[in-house]
């Protein structure tokens, strides 16, 4: 992740295929480094399963994104 600039932290999820909690943790790490950089952070075309589990596991409002 880049720490340069004002630019948010985006992530295009559109590509992933394999999600699973490991999938989620990951993007949480990337979110919790944009926030210590002091970044937005966002998550750009989330899969309906990326979706599904973040709102399963709680995280739903902090990880998913929809643009």
């Amino acid at each position: 992740l880049p720490k340069d600039g004002d630019a948010p932290v985006t992530i295009d999820a559109s590509g992933l295929q394999q999600l699973d909690t490991s999938a989620i943790a990951v993007l949480l790490e990337c979110r919790r480094l944009a926030q210590a950089w002091g970044k937005a952070f966002e998550i750009k075309r989330p899969p309906p399963k990326l979706v599904a589990l973040a709102e399963l596991y709680g995280v739903g409002e902090l990880l998913v994104h929809q643009g």
